[in-house]
């Protein structure tokens, strides 16, 4: 199975940027829910339920969003990273344009 390089961006009010590996995230779900299916928490059967379920979500941004937001605490995360913060001149701003942050593809890392 191979494991996820996307990340998370999470974008605070204050205007702090973090990711967050999205493996970690997928990582904990499976977990839960291989757990939950199997009965175990480690084994042959385990270990099929976690790769089913994480093959399963791997490419489901919304489901690893959703999972991060309302399972986990995001600022607890072992790969949060903090971006810098780059100067911004406002006068070049569109406000009326915003984006909403997915995972994403990344090299390195």
């Amino acid at each position: 199975m191979k494991k996820t390089n996307k990340k998370v961006m999470i974008q605070t009010e204050q205007g702090r940027n973090f990711t967050i590996d999205a493996h970690e995230i997928l990582h904990n779900r499976s977990s839960y829910y291989a757990s939950r299916d199997s009965g175990e928490s480690e084994g042959e059967e385990f270990d099929k339920e976690y790769k089913a379920e994480y093959e399963s979500f791997v490419d489901e941004e919304y489901e690893i969003t959703d999972w991060l937001l309302n399972n986990m605490d995001w600022y607890e995360c072992n790969t949060l990273k903090e971006l810098p913060q780059e100067k911004v001149d406002v006068s070049e701003l569109d406000i009326d344009d915003y984006h909403v942050f997915t995972p994403k593809e990344v090299d390195g890392d």
